[in-house]
């Protein structure tokens, strides 16, 4: 599956983890099956090197155990289980399930400041031929740095932390990514249109108590993708707007 890079993208945010736990082997089925354009991965390192689908540094919010991730190796790991019972997946395993037949928008952090996970990250994109499927964002300017200097083709987009749009320094993201994810809550019009004047995509994320109130006049933005955690609301946005020729 080539990456629709031209058109809107429709980015599942943790997986649709509306239906599931998110980053669950069933929130990504089912985003799969509703036809996002990417699956969001939000990546973290076991103490023994491995990198699993987790958002938080600890496992306390999403899991029935406590600590954190940097912490247990991942026989401990997999001794846990999510809200709905299902097992924490590794990347490796992600890969393996569902191949080719998506897209996949990873997430990447430092791990205790460092950047760990991008040359296994970039081993196992190479192992299981996903050059052609991956887009690889972050909040850390070193994380993707790292990335640029192991594969210099992969897409890379720079995730804004909040009001640090105001502050940024676009020539210099632009030698490395060709997007950038900003919170709904921080663009306007104008925003978006220079990011594109500057050349670079805008891909626009949102919190999830916030999200439907501001879906729609975030689509109105004219923005190049959005993460979404409820998919099928935001298509039948998308398609209120095509209608009415917005």
């Amino acid at each position: 599956m080539a990456q629709p890079q031209d058109d809107f993208l429709i980015i599942a945010h943790r997986g649709a983890n509306d239906v599931a736990p998110e980053h669950s082997e069933t929130a990504y089925k089912v985003a799969i099956e509703r036809q996002a354009d990417y699956i969001e991965i939000d990546l973290r390192m076991t103490k023994d090197g491995h990198l699993v689908a987790l958002h938080d540094h600890s496992v306390d919010r999403t899991t029935n155990g406590t600590g954190d991730v940097s912490e247990k190796t991942l026989a401990d790991i997999k001794k846990l289980s999510l809200k709905n019972e299902e097992k924490i997946l590794t990347l490796e395993e992600i890969f393996t399930k569902f191949a080719n037949t998506t897209n996949y928008y990873i997430e990447t952090r430092l791990v205790n400041y460092k950047a760990k996970m991008e040359e296994p990250l970039i081993q196992l994109i190479n192992k299981y031929g996903l050059q052609q499927q991956v887009m690889i964002g972050s909040f850390s300017e070193k994380s993707l740095l790292k990335i640029r200097e192991l594969n210099q083709n992969i897409p890379l987009v720079y995730t804004v932390l909040n009001d640090n749009v105001k502050y940024l320094d676009v020539s210099r993201i632009k030698q490395y990514a060709m997007a950038i994810a900003p919170n709904a809550n921080q663009i306007n019009k104008e925003f978006v249109d220079r990011m594109h004047s500057e050349g670079l995509k805008v891909y626009v994320w949102f919190f999830h108590d916030n999200e439907q109130d501001l879906m729609m006049n975030t689509l109105l933005l004219n923005v190049d993708g959005v993460f979404t955690d409820f998919m099928n609301e935001t298509k039948a946005l998308m398609n209120i707007i095509e209608d009415y020729g917005t």
